[in-house]
């Protein structure tokens, strides 16, 4: 069983979570991506592929994989730093009554993205890195960069 899925998005989005799980060696977890990058021969077996979706019909296959993948995997937690992969993946674990935490992506400064402004009213947390987004996502959690 894992613990913890994390999912996200390639680019900067894989970037920030590979970032957000650093020293958690203890937990047993897995990335769910699309696209994967060239990756490391010490990660590979931690991941998970995905089907790349756009906002398009795709995303109804991305929600069914995304049934699948929590029902298979078990997880305790679901984490994601977005993009749109964050939706079918969050609306799933709702469903499986697992806990959604969203990492808003620390490059949104004045308005928040797409993702986070769905999933903010269903995700059990949300973090913002700026305060002028606690206007849009009154319900996040504010949390100063390091």
């Amino acid at each position: 069983m894992t613990e913890m899925l994390v999912v996200c998005s390639p680019g900067g989005h894989f970037s920030e979570a590979r970032e957000l799980v650093k020293g958690l060696e203890d937990i047993n977890y897995k990335f769910v991506i699309h696209l994967p990058p060239a990756l490391p021969d010490n990660i590979k077996n931690q991941i998970i592929i995905a089907p790349h979706a756009e906002r398009d019909w795709r995303l109804l296959l991305q929600f069914l994989f995304a049934l699948r993948c929590l029902h298979q995997e078990r997880p305790k937690i679901l984490v994601t730093t977005g993009a749109a992969i964050a939706v079918p993946f969050g609306l799933a674990a709702k469903l499986f009554r697992i806990k959604v935490i969203y990492v808003e992506s620390p490059t949104r400064v004045k308005f928040p993205s797409l993702a986070a402004r769905i999933c903010h009213t269903f995700y059990d947390r949300l973090y913002v890195r700026h305060k002028g987004l606690l206007e849009f996502l009154p319900k996040a959690n504010f949390v100063q960069n390091q």
